[in-house]
């Protein structure tokens, strides 16, 4: 299949790289810029961008990525608890606003588990899938080309994250629609990035994915109110 460089549109040869990326990275000279170029591009193609990505070299750029999307989630939480807590106590006169008053919203403590929260599902959703495509399917991979998967997947959850976090000082139900939008394309962009992860077969890779986000879904979503409570 046909390769294209993501900045010029120059055809490439199977693994070769366009000299022009490699004068923009030359360029950029440090990690913020290249991060930046790689978001730029992903936005532009994201499949492309992924398949000259997903590389162990890579690894720091996707860890960066990673932090991004905890970040994002932070601040989502943040809002939606902000928003929850103006459903619950709005119309209901002074005596409930004196009592809201009161009551405080534990915006760092919620900020700073839904980043480490958000950052190890993507690590135990990388893991989960190595161990699956490597040692059940004999996918030839390793641990670290999964995370820059999901590293550079996650583009696309921090900048839906983000809409999200303020739609939901508009209306809630819309900022959960985009939030909703955004894992689903993250996920289709992990099921693609997967045929650049791995050597696993094509037919195979829905049974590398789907169990893994699984297995982490159902073990975080048990665990999660036991955190925060």
């Amino acid at each position: 299949m046909a390769k294209f460089c993501t900045n010029c549109g120059k055809k490439l040869e199977e693994g070769q790289t366009c000299e022009c990326t490699k004068a923009v990275v030359a360029s950029n000279g440090n990690l913020f810029n290249e991060c930046l170029e790689i978001a730029k591009n992903f936005f532009k193609k994201p499949i492309d961008t992924l398949e000259e990505n997903v590389d162990e070299s890579r690894l720091t750029h996707a860890l960066i990525m990673l932090g991004v999307n905890g970040i994002a989630m932070g601040l989502f939480m943040m809002a939606i608890a902000k928003s929850i807590y103006s459903i619950m106590f709005a119309g209901y006169g002074s005596l409930m606003s004196l009592a809201g008053a009161q009551i405080k919203i534990p915006y760092v403590k919620i900020f700073f588990i839904a980043f480490i929260v958000s950052i190890v599902m993507e690590a135990l959703i990388a893991l989960c899938s190595y161990l699956l495509s490597d040692k059940l399917f004999k996918g030839n991979t390793d641990i670290k080309k999964m995370i820059t998967l999901f590293g550079f997947s996650s583009i696309i959850m921090s900048a839906a994250t983000i809409v999200a976090a303020i739609l939901s000082f508009i209306n809630i139900y819309i900022a959960l629609f985009v939030l909703v939008a955004g894992s689903m394309l993250k996920t289709y962009y992990n099921y693609k990035g997967l045929e650049f992860a791995c050597e696993t077969d094509i037919n195979k890779l829905g049974y590398v994915l789907m169990p893994s986000v699984l297995v982490v879904s159902i073990v975080v979503g048990y665990l999660l109110p036991k955190i925060m409570m």
